[in-house]
């Protein structure tokens, strides 16, 4: 007799009819709700999260005050700040009014725009604004206007040193190149990326937009790798979906980055925001992402080499390698992601073409937190792919799509459906379950526009998690082998 079990209260599965008789002789087994962190677990730690004083003081913080862009911690950092914003606005509303005069625009209106930015960046950059304030006021004190302007501006410098001292920015380099496909097409991508990440200065990054012609064909030639465009700064990490912050690499690589580098470097992120929280000095996290590739320009074989580690601690290291003539599956479970509900997590934004992205973007290259080093020449442009085999698919269709493969392919026993969807770490009934885990894959937005893709990627993820239930449970060989042998007829 096979019994099934499962742990979780939203599985829709009767625990009272949850026996089937499979041949006789045949020993019983029990199969369990195993997974690290179940859904009941899951809905516990979010309660906590969102339940937690921490969490509650967090919350009721309003966002609308300049004042509250930056978390100062301590009397000594509200007195800097405030007196900061003070000489800023006197400063500012000086300039300002000079700059009205010379733009025509008046000496009170300029004034005003002047004593409100200045008030602002006072308080942001209280150290520059104090220190070019204090040089300049020296300077004047000699009588000599040359040593008062140089005498500012070594303030502002000194000043900055000590801002970020203060109130660390978060500094982040792409190194962009190219790779050439087989139809000798130069493509650009990122094959370097280096950042320094602030908790107390959040980069929102944006995960990959509309997928471009060149990876159609990438993944055409190679269709068990599952090909994705890979970030090499993560998007919950200020990584935008930008050409030069991704890189082509198969769908197991890809979860080998995240299940091995990204996941680490977020928990050590989040442990930096808790600690900001608590008024203590939090500590930059050091982050680097290198491509090598064994022969110049040629994806097929290419390996992350990463690096991560908070200041001041040992390094750790990684190689996450990607062949994409030989990888295949890779569809890890659903991973709880540490940067939920803090600044940092990407929301909605998606690729870099979009007005939010865009001006986003722009703002964070304008104030030097992102920066790109050169550009290649000759390069051919992306074209964004427009629908191909599935013409006009959409998610209200998915369903319907697959109620078809189960009519027709996966016509198993309820209770091997039940323990695939535990394996997937989602609950609810079979289609459900393979749905949502098929949604939170990198490969869903490469695929979702194409009716071919879309089948063939819910039978890989589905072939997977069957050989782990194989390896689990060898006395149902035959059964798990049989539903094996079914998805294959999809995947070929």
């Amino acid at each position: 007799m096979i019994t099934y079990t499962n742990n979780t209260r939203e599985s829709g599965y009767n625990s009272a009819a949850n026996s089937l008789a499979v041949s006789a002789g045949e020993p019983a087994f029990e199969l369990q709700d195993n997974r690290p962190q179940s859904v009941v677990q899951r809905k516990h730690v979010e309660a906590m999260a969102n339940g937690g004083p921490a969490q509650k003081k967090a919350n009721s913080i309003s966002t609308t005050p300049v004042i509250q862009k930056v978390e100062w911690k301590g009397l000594g950092r509200t007195a800097i700040g405030a007196i900061g914003a003070v000489g800023g606005a006197a400063k500012g509303a000086v300039m300002g009014s000079y700059r009205g005069y010379q733009e025509g625009s008046g000496v009170v209106a300029g004034g005003l725009n002047g004593l409100v930015e200045g008030g602002r960046e006072g308080y942001e950059k209280p150290g520059a604004t104090l220190g070019a304030i204090v040089g300049g006021a020296l300077g004047a004190a000699t009588g000599s206007y040359g040593l008062a302007a140089v005498g500012a501006a070594g303030g502002a410098l000194a000043g900055d040193a000590l801002n970020e001292k203060l109130n660390p920015t978060t500094k982040i380099e792409h190194t962009p190149g190219y790779i050439t496909l087989a139809n000798g097409t130069h493509h650009e991508v990122g094959k370097k990326m280096v950042a320094k990440l602030s908790a107390g200065d959040p980069v929102k990054g944006s995960a990959t937009g509309v997928n471009w012609t060149w990876m159609q064909d990438l993944r055409l030639a190679y269709p068990k790798a599952n090909v994705v465009r890979g970030h090499l700064l993560n998007h919950d990490l200020g990584g935008f979906g930008m050409p030069e912050n991704l890189y082509p690499i198969s769908t197991k690589a890809n979860q080998d980055h995240s299940s091995n580098v990204e996941q680490p470097v977020k928990k050590l992120l989040h442990t930096e925001i808790e600690k900001r929280k608590l008024g203590v000095a939090s500590k930059k996290i050091n982050y680097t992402v290198e491509v090598q590739e064994s022969q110049s320009h040629d994806p097929v074989d290419a390996t992350f080499r990463c690096e991560f580690y908070p200041d001041g601690e040992n390094k750790k290291t990684a190689n996450i390698r990607s062949v994409l003539n030989q990888d295949k599956g890779g569809f890890g479970g659903v991973k709880v992601n540490p940067l939920d509900g803090t600044d940092w997590h990407h929301g909605d934004r998606k690729g870099f073409e979009g007005a939010e992205e865009k001006e986003a973007l722009a703002g964070y290259k304008g104030a030097k937190k992102i920066n790109v080093k050169g550009k290649s020449n000759g390069l051919t442009p992306n074209v964004n792919a427009g629908y191909a085999h599935g013409a006009g698919l959409v998610k209200e269709n998915e369903d319907n799509i697959f109620e078809h493969l189960e009519r027709n392919y996966f016509k198993w026993d309820k209770h091997l459906k039940g323990q695939i969807v535990i394996e997937l770490g989602t609950s609810g009934i079979f289609s459900k379950g393979v749905l949502d885990f098929v949604h939170s894959t990198a490969s869903y937005n490469d695929d979702k526009n194409d009716q071919n893709n879309f089948i063939i990627l819910i039978a890989q993820v589905i072939q997977e998690k069957l050989g782990e239930l194989l390896n689990k449970f060898p006395a149902h060989y035959k059964m798990i082998n049989d539903a094996i042998n079914d998805t294959k007829k999809i995947t070929g």
